[in-house]
């Protein structure tokens, strides 16, 4: 009867043993996909998930944020600046990076839908962007470093690099409808010397004595305060050239 007794007793522990360990088990995993699905949250949530031109405009300025994802074709009527500094996942110890990203994916990262950004302009200033998996139809002008276009993405218009080191720290994988030029070559009127300006207190100092030769607005600009061109400047900072200055506040063709 005792020994009867003393197996059942073991049979009752070593299923409530077994029991633990299943429960122990189950909250493991409830936690394991908890933090996995707080991890996908986390990054969505620093993420602007865009519909339309005015969220994009937002989205990609200097208080948006550090990828932009549109869910669906977007037109914006005016150009835009890609402004500020970001960094991957919002993680102020990753890399500086920011990310336009116009398409959608399926679990496994494979593009499953495409989206075209239409913009007249688009400037890149924030650096290390990276434009992937769709459309921008519009003229993409870098001033940046480390601009990607990624192998799934295409430039419908003309891709124009502002200076040297943008052009030789950019990788373009993608398509380019239009013309890819640099503005630090012999054949874009000595722009490697000139002063490419995008808002007024860069024109403003680029006017000044200590400015350049050639004065380049890329976009419109204001300035509140009057101004003055001072100076003394050679054609093509030549200092065997004529004396010479010059404001140039268009865009050209190859044909000038």
């Amino acid at each position: 009867m005792k020994l009867k007794l003393f197996l059942i007793a073991l049979l009752v522990i070593g299923l409530l043993a077994a029991c633990g360990s299943d429960e122990e088990a189950a909250e493991d995993q409830t936690d394991n996909n908890a933090a996995e699905t707080e991890e996908e949250e986390d990054a969505v949530s620093t993420a602007s998930l865009v519909t339309t031109g005015e969220e994009f405009s937002a989205a990609v300025g200097e208080d948006g944020t550090w990828i932009i994802a549109p869910l669906n074709d977007v037109t914006v009527e005016e150009e835009l600046v890609v402004a500020g500094q970001f960094h991957d996942k919002d993680d102020p110890e990753a890399d500086i990076y920011r990310k336009i990203a116009p398409y959608e994916q399926d679990e496994d990262r494979n593009i499953t839908e495409s989206f075209t950004i239409e913009v007249p302009k688009l400037t890149i200033q924030s650096e290390n962007t990276l434009i992937q998996g769709g459309t921008v139809k519009g003229d993409v002008v870098v001033e940046a470093n480390g601009f990607t276009l990624h192998e799934t993405a295409t430039i419908e218009g003309n891709l124009t690099f502002a200076n040297a080191d943008a052009e030789a720290s950019a990788t373009v994988d993608g398509e380019v409808t239009g013309t890819t030029e640099s503005a630090a070559g012999d054949e874009a009127d000595a722009v490697s010397t000139a002063s490419l300006v995008t808002t007024g207190e860069e024109f403003s100092a680029a006017v000044g004595e200590d400015g350049t030769w050639i004065i380049a607005p890329l976009n419109d600009v204001t300035v509140e305060e009057e101004l003055v061109v001072a100076g003394q400047f050679h054609d093509k900072d030549d200092p065997e050239a004529d004396i010479y200055r010059k404001i140039a506040p268009y865009e050209q063709d190859e044909d000038r």
